[in-house]
């Protein structure tokens, strides 16, 4: 609002007003000749009806003589009617010849439909008080100006009843019907008596043009200002919807109204500082100028945007209601909130022809309302009173019946419409997530007073009681005495993909108990996080049912909400609030939070309800744990792993386990590790087992070894799977990486083919829309007969002045005068003698309202004693009060004469179009082109918007920076892109043609223009898609960059356009600085798009009309009306400049974006900064190092890395830094060298703020290097970093994938990008597909995908194509333990096959299964460095000794103790590190005693200890 505002300030500021210090007077003038233009035209009057003589005697010079029907007929259709000056026609039925005419005389003037002497200033159409027509549907202009209407002209000027003869036609008529009746007394009496006419005079005023500009352009301005507010608020709403922030907000116990009213408050005042800001800038004198708004009162169009700003903010919330995706809605909601503005673009042409019932409908959309009373503004100011309190309840004239207060009451109406619509659409359909209600929930007494509807839970829960059935051997007996707080009971739940279903939970049916832990574990997909969604009311259940302290899931959520706690998968925070922000804001707002009864956890460390695959979580806290599998409850030893040495022989031990314990598997063998299953059954053989292994240790090669009961990791392991290896090729071939992009893009198009339909739409509706407005504004339609009486202006005030040396002739003239005021719904104001003083004196006092009540008078002077001067006196803002204001006169003069009941009534009504102003007609035809261009560049807004939308979303996942490492030319990433938005773009331009075709529109269907526009279309499709990439970069947020580029596209485009348009009026003497605007405009492809179809169609409607015929052409010439052609043509009005202007601009803006993409800026500045980064790491004292660390630094330094990256170790990290510059500059890493040879997988360890993922960011190029070097197989990162990113695998931190792609079609992509030859794609990606298990997943779109699968797909990204050095950024979490034990044999087979694996990682397990070396980074250095068993070897501590005890919960403390004392007694110095649960876990000193001997004193004592 605050950016439009200040566009009507620059105008205000360059368009000057002219100070009238004085008052302006006019002369009278006579009504006894016609204006000399018309004298020396050879034209006729005619009359009608042809069968009276006294009408033939009325009308002294008969030509013409027919039917009112007749001469119609004959104006239309023949070429001689030009001639005809005016038709008489006498409103009565003469019966024959000789017929007198009766008393009260009635009849009216037709003079032609365009006055014929207008001057062409008045023929514009962009002139709302234009001559093209007499006017005849108001009394007033529907817009005014400060002063006196036409203050140049002393007859009246517009609609020229002067200077058309209609005013001495009416007088000369009127003296011949008082001839007719006593031709002798009227003659004495008319040579008596002088009849003149004058204007009243205008006191001191400001003459300001801006106005013009005001009432033509506030209410488009007013929408154009408030659009970006409308769609970040409908994209703020959904978006919190689309993360399920508004859900988890609900669960945490926010009630709806809250929320609603938190959103509404929040938006209002945001608002409310925006409008006052808006009303200050328009309101007060800014410049000399003057203010926007002069005469209005501030505090009432403050109101009046505060109150539109309510209905629009109402309106967008119902806009989001129906939406749950950001991008659609707020596509979507710009679309429909400037949709519902063009209703008004309809009505304002016809706003004198509506109803008030009319007008009423229209407000009920609340931008045409506010269209309406922004209009009314305009007009007020026209008036010069503006809107005031005092006249908040009156129309603007008498011709209107609407007032603001009417509009004002219309926009709160509609806000409660809107906010009703919300509620309802939100209850009833709540979108992807929430519980829908029934449609008549309204009625529903439970609704409003919030009871729980807990009828027969009592006889469910005996019902239950009653049909326990045993559950197999997997499922424990449930306790007996316990309070079960959460009740399910055959609960599914069935979604829909696409045409087809999957069941997501099945019948699941089980209890948990107050006071206990609740756990379900299970793989990814297994339906353990649709559970608690269901419970927690984010998904409704399909069937079945559950009830949560007794409360039903499905009708009492909101109650079930006040004591629920909800920790999700998904991380649901919000972006701009801190820790402590977040914390007090559910404290505070949610104060139930605290005292939550049910807490839900999804795999994070468990509290209360848990879903998780950490088995140490399981079986430290558990009470119950469920394992879900298949969507269904199913329910377990022991598990042993080696350390493998050096030259650990994997065969002799898995022989000697064999023959100790016969049965036992070898679960894996990855990495440094080594699992076997030992069967229950064989407990009694571990002992020796365990004594041989402790003996033979360096025989084996055994660095360690331990054993533990089965963990639940295993029980969900329990189904096997197939494992092969990926050959491949390593072929780099460009077309097909510009393949995979291209089919990336056309999949994103084909996958959201709604909202791509939706956008390609758009502009197509705007235009058919602006077709239809073009086309059904009025035009050549036959204007009213308008009946010349004083009555139809209202209550009105007529000053009537005698001189005070009047004759009595004059004195019973005035008398006579008077009297009739009172038929005509007048007052006199008598007992005046100067009338020009008292016009001037109310005028002053009462201001523009005094226009309104009085708008004619009459002063009565005695030229001498017998002969008398008559002045009709006329308020020139109306439009018809000379003619009016003659009426009165010679109806004093016709009474003086025949007596008080005689009359003379007289009408105007003008003629029907002739031919020759048909054809002219075609001329104003204009504002076709204007509409056609002002809608396509808002549809064409909308539509190159979403060109960005994939880039930002690519970009803020990283994903495209994983394509660019993975070896993606930039070339074939944007060009691909390009070629295909192209060819998205070629279908809405081709259907344009298809419109325009099926419209007719000719200007752009004849003489193979289609082609001429297509070229344009394609040409602003060329210029403005590489322009929307550049702008990409801005946005982090594709709801966000959508948003922002539509408001971008219509202010670069539709702003630009009406600025310029609106210039070239020539009244604001603005031309000059429009030519230099349209120039410096030429820049926005949106501008030379709408520029070019409005000149385009003006250059062919010039054209048509200036060869048409030889007249036409002389009138071009005369008035100095240009047109070009050859429509190409550089000058104006051709569209040459624009072609020129957009082509260069596609060029330019690509040749940016390769100059971004290159970061050749960025370059620039890491030049200039280099120095200063590398001072500040020379004060950076390198602080002591790790013996190992420092071996490592000093091999790095002294070999030759180029050459050792090309032969042993293909990653070689040379002393390498970052820099963080800033306020205060952070060094995130500290000159790490390190080489990591083939066949090696090394692992990084640390804190999270290390460095690990900013090292790795350096080594992908993601991050600028501050100093040091890095070298991949032989290539510097610094020098060629586009061959060290063709020669990585990367698996990011996190997933950086395309919701839009499968699986399948992901790994696909990157096995091209890899250079995998098109025929070895399919088998490499099959084989990584059932190496990590996806196989049921792979062609299931990404979205759908749990968080542990797509960390599956990113691992799998990274390992594809087998790349030489490939970085895991803790790849395995989120993982369910098959998976990730999956992901190390896949690990382990690409590093035994010869790569370098580097890998972060937070899991110990993890880094010892599958790291042949390790290092710690500590603020960006390395701490120790080694192989894991030297580490442990070098820093360890022992072992550690895990037992859970067997506790009756009254007896805990004291079973517990038990065994504390006895690993005290048996295991002298043994410390105890943690118990929780009946779990405890104690450190053992391995000099004092070995493994062996530990179990067999624990196996011995189990019984007794309750193990």
């Amino acid at each position: 609002p605050l950016l439009f505002s200040a566009i009507l300030i620059v105008l205000r500021q360059n368009v000057s007003f002219i100070n009238y210090p004085n008052a302006t007077h006019y002369h009278s003038f006579p009504l006894s000749d016609l204006p000399p233009i018309l004298c020396f035209q050879d034209l006729q009057l005619a009359y009608v009806p042809a069968n009276a003589s006294v009408v033939r005697q009325i009308t002294e010079d008969v030509q013409q003589s027919l039917h009112e029907e007749q001469f119609e007929e004959f104006v239309k259709t023949d070429p001689q009617s030009g001639k005809i000056l005016a038709a008489i026609v006498f409103e009565h039925q003469f019966t024959h010849d000789d017929e007198p005419l009766p008393l009260q005389v009635s009849y009216h003037l037709r003079f032609t439909y365009s006055p014929r002497n207008a001057p062409v200033r008045e023929k514009s159409e962009l002139n709302p008080n234009n001559d093209l027509d007499w006017h005849t549907l108001s009394l007033f202009p529907l817009f005014q100006l400060p002063g006196p209407r036409e203050q140049h002209e002393p007859h009246g000027g517009t609609p020229g009843y002067h200077r058309e003869g209609f005013l001495q036609v009416q007088h000369a008529v009127d003296r011949a019907i008082m001839k007719a009746y006593n031709s002798t007394a009227a003659a004495a009496l008319l040579k008596r008596t002088q009849v003149l006419l004058a204007r009243f005079p205008y006191p001191a005023f400001m003459y300001d043009v801006f106005i013009l500009a005001i009432q033509n352009q506030l209410p488009l301005l007013l929408v154009l200002s408030f659009t970006y507010t409308s769609l970040n608020i409908v994209r703020a709403v959904v978006q919190e919807k689309e993360r399920k922030l508004k859900e988890y907000m609900r669960m945490m116990g926010l009630s709806n109204w809250l929320h609603w009213s938190a959103w509404f408050l929040m938006f209002l005042l945001f608002l409310s500082i925006s409008i006052f800001f808006v009303t200050v800038l328009i309101c007060v004198k800014v410049s000399p100028n003057g203010a926007v708004l002069t005469y209005s009162d501030p505090t009432l169009v403050f109101f009046f945007l505060l109150v539109f700003a309510v209905s629009t903010i109402n309106f967008s919330f119902m806009i989001s209601a129906f939406f749950s995706r950001a991008n659609v809605a707020a596509a979507a909601g710009g679309f429909i909130y400037f949709l519902s503005y063009l209703p008004y673009v309809f009505l304002w042409p016809r706003y004198d022809l509506l109803s008030h019932a009319q007008k009423v409908s229209a407000c009920l959309i609340s931008n045409v309302a506010m269209a309406m009373g922004a209009q009314l503004i305009g007009m007020f100011e026209g008036k010069g009173t503006g809107i005031q309190w005092h006249n908040l309840f009156e129309p603007v004239t008498v011709d209107d019946d609407f007032s603001l207060a009417q509009v004002l009451g219309l926009l709160l109406l509609d806000s409660v419409l809107y906010g009703l619509v919300a509620w309802y659409v939100e209850a009833v359909f709540p979108g992807e997530y929430g519980v829908p209600r029934p449609w008549y929930f309204f009625i529903l007494p439970s609704y409003w007073s919030g009871s729980p509807r807990v009828t027969l839970l009592k006889e469910k829960e005996e019902e239950e009681e009653a049909e326990k059935v045993s559950k197999g051997e997997f499922f424990e007996e449930e306790p007996a005495g316990l309070v079960s707080g959460v009740k399910i009971k055959h609960l599914a739940k069935v979604f829909k993909v696409g045409n087809k279903t999957k069941e997501a939970v099945r019948d699941l049916t089980l209890n948990m108990f107050e006071g206990q832990i609740t756990v379900l574990l299970g793989h990814n997909g297994a339906g353990k996080t649709t559970t608690l969604s269901m419970l927690t009311g984010l998904f409704p259940p399909s069937s079945g049912r559950a009830y949560i302290n007794g409360y039903d899931i499905c009708q009492d959520m909101a109650l079930i909400r006040r004591s629920l706690g909800l920790c999700p998968q998904h991380d649901v925070l919000f972006d701009n609030l801190n820790v402590r922000e977040h914390l007090l804001f559910y404290t505070q707002r949610l104060p139930d939070m605290a005292a939550s009864t049910l807490t839900a956890v999804t795999e994070t460390t468990p509290s209360f309800f848990a879903c998780t695959f950490g088995r140490h979580y399981a079986n430290m806290y558990i009470r119950f744990d469920y394992v879900i599998c298949s969507a269904s409850i199913y329910c377990a030893g022991y598990h042993m792993v080696i350390v493998k040495d050096a030259f650990c022989n994997v065969s002799e031990i898995t022989r000697l386990v064999h023959m100790y314990v016969p049965d036992a598997t070898l679960e894996s063998s990855a990495g440094a590790e080594l699992s076997y299953i030992l069967p229950k059954e064989s407990t009694s053989r571990f002992e020796l087992l365990f004594a041989e292994l402790e003996m033979n240790r360096d025989e084996l090669g055994i660095a360690s070894y331990g054993a533990s009961v089965t963990t639940m990791e295993e029980i969900i392991c329990f189904y096997p799977s197939l494992h092969s290896a990926c050959v491949y090729p390593q072929a780099r071939l460009y077309m097909q990486q510009f393949y995979a992009m291209f089919l990336k893009r056309a999949l994103y198009s084909w996958r959201n083919w709604k909202v791509m339909v939706a956008q390609f739409l758009v502009p197509l509706i705007f235009t058919v829309l602006a077709l239809v407005v073009a086309r059904a504004l009025p035009g050549s339609q036959i204007t009213p007969q308008l009946r010349l009486v004083l009555k139809q202006y209202g209550p009105t005030h007529v000053p009537v002045a005698v001189d005070v040396s009047a004759g009595p002739l004059a004195t019973a003239l005035a008398e006579i005068y008077a009297a009739q005021l009172p038929s005509q719904n007048a007052i006199p104001a008598t007992n005046i003698t100067d009338l020009l003083e008292y016009v001037l004196y109310n005028a002053m006092r009462e201001g523009g309202a005094f226009n309104e009540h009085c708008v004619v008078g009459a002063t009565f002077r005695g030229r001498s004693r017998k002969n008398t001067e008559v002045i009709g006196y006329f308020n020139n803002q109306g439009y018809h009060t000379p003619a009016t204001a003659l009426m009165l006169v010679d109806n004093a003069l016709y009474k003086l004469l025949a007596g008080p009941d005689a009359s003379i009534q007289t009408g105007n009504y003008p003629m029907p179009r002739n031919m020759s102003e048909t054809a002219h007609s075609q001329l104003s035809e204009g504002q076709t082109g204007f509409a056609i261009a002002i809608n396509l560049m808002y549809g064409m807004a909308s539509l190159a918007s979403t060109f960005a939308l994939l880039l930002v979303s690519e970009r803020s996942v990283k994903s495209k920076h994983v394509q660019q490492v993975s070896g993606v030319y930039l070339s074939n990433f944007w060009f691909s892109a390009l070629l295909w938005d192209l060819i998205n773009f070629l279908l809405p331009c081709l259907l344009m043609l298809v419109v325009f075709r099926v419209f007719s529109v000719k200007a752009f269907v004849a003489e193979n223009h289609l082609v001429d526009v297509l070229l344009l279309l394609l040409l602003y499709g060329w210029a403005v898609i590489p322009l929307m990439y550049l702008l990409s970069f801005m946005f982090s947020s594709a709801a966000t960059a959508y948003t922002r580029l539509t408001i971008f596209n219509i202010l670069s485009g539709t702003a630009t356009f009406l600025a310029v348009t609106i210039m070239t009026i020539p009244e604001l003497k603005l031309v000059d600085l429009s030519h230099l605007l349209d120039k410096v405009f030429l820049i926005f492809p949106n501008y030379c798009l709408g520029m070019s179809f409005s000149e385009f169609y003006q250059n062919y409607e010039i054209i048509t009309f200036c060869t048409s015929s030889d007249f036409a052409e002389y009138i071009c010439k005369y008035y100095n009306i240009t047109y070009q052609v050859n429509y190409f043509s550089m000058d104006e009005p051709g569209v040459g400049r624009f072609l020129v202007a957009m082509f260069l601009q596609g060029v330019v803006f690509i040749a940016l974006l390769f100059f971004i993409e290159l970061r050749c800026i960025h370059v620039l500045l890491n030049l200039c900064r280099r120095h200063k980064k590398i001072f500040l790491l020379a004060e950076e004292a390198l602080q002591p190092e790790d013996r190992d660390v420092a071996e490592e630094r000093k091999r790095v330094l002294e070999c030759q890395p180029v050459v050792e990256s090309m032969v042993g170790s293909p990653l070689i990290l040379q002393e390498l830094s970052k820099v963080y510059s800033g306020g205060q500059s952070l060094l995130a890493v500290d000159r790490l060298s390190l080489a990591v040879g083939k066949g090696e997988c090394f692992g990084l360890l640390g804190f999270n703020g290390a460095g690990k993922t900013t090292t790795f960011k350096m080594l992908t190029g993601d991050e600028s290097i501050s100093s040091g070097d890095a070298f991949i197989d032989g290539y510097s990162i610094l020098r060629d970093v586009k061959k060290v990113q063709q020669r990585i695998g990367y698996c990011p931190q996190f997933d950086a994938l395309l919701d839009h792609m499968t699986g399948r079609e992901t790994l696909s992509m990157y096995a091209r990008l890899r250079g995998i030859p098109e025929k070895y794609v399919t088998a490499c990606v099959e084989n990584i597909l059932r190496s990590l298990l996806l196989e049921p997943h792979a062609d299931k779109l990404v979205r759908s995908y749990s968080g542990g699968n797509k960390r599956k797909l990113s691992a799998g990204m990274a390992l594809i194509g087998g790349p030489p050095v490939i970085f895991l950024d803790e790849p395995s979490t989120g993982m369910d333990p098959v998976a990730r034990r999956l992901l190390w044999d896949a690990i382990t087979r690409t590093r035994e096959s010869g790569k370098a694996i580097i890998i972060t990682s937070h899991s110990m397990e993890e880094c010892e299964a599958l790291c042949t070396r390790l290092a710690v980074m500590v603020n960006g250095q390395f701490k120790c460095l080694g192989s894991p068993q030297h580490l442990k070897s070098k820093f360890g501590s022992g072992y550690t000794l895990l037992a859970k005890v067997r506790v009756v919960t009254e007896l805990e403390e004291m079973d517990l103790q038990l065994f504390k004392d006895f690993i005290e007694s048996t295991f002298p110095g043994s410390l105890l590190k943690d118990e929780h649960q009946g779990m405890s876990k104690h450190c053992d000193d391995p000099n004092s005693i070995l493994l062996f001997l530990q179990y067999v004193y624990c196996r011995q004592y189990a019984n007794a200890l309750c193990l």
